[in-house]
């Protein structure tokens, strides 16, 4: 993902997005992403873990 500065079209900031997913039951779920950022020439990784996921039963109302 670019994000760009309307009036001169310079690249303000990239984004790379590292998603994983693991299958529960007949659905896959996100449990890992990794943001990779590059901004004015500064490099920051921000990782996010997701962990206990399960799915819900469902609720009879």
């Amino acid at each position: 993902m670019v994000f760009r500065n309307p009036q001169t079209q310079e690249i303000i900031r990239e984004l790379e997005f590292e998603d994983t997913f693991e299958k529960f039951g007949n659905y896959y779920m996100m449990t890992r992403q990794v943001i990779h950022s590059k901004e004015a020439d500064k490099l920051m990784t921000t990782e996010f873990n997701y962990s206990q996921v399960k799915l819900l039963e469902p609720v009879a109302v």
